[in-house]
C-alpha cells in the first residue's frame, strides 16, 4: 500500500492483537468496542 493510505479497523470482539501478523496492521488505527452490535 502507498504511504498516503490509512487503515481504520473497528473490532467488535476486542481481538486487536490477532492482526499483528500483518505488516500493514502495525500502521493501522484500531478501534475496539466490546459487546457492541454491528
Amino acid at each position: 500500500f502507498s504511504e498516503n493510505f490509512s487503515f481504520l479497523l473497528f473490532h467488535y470482539d476486542g481481538k486487536t492483537s490477532e492482526w499483528d501478523q500483518f505488516e500493514w496492521s502495525k500502521r493501522a488505527i484500531h478501534v475496539s468496542a466490546r459487546k457492541q452490535a454491528k
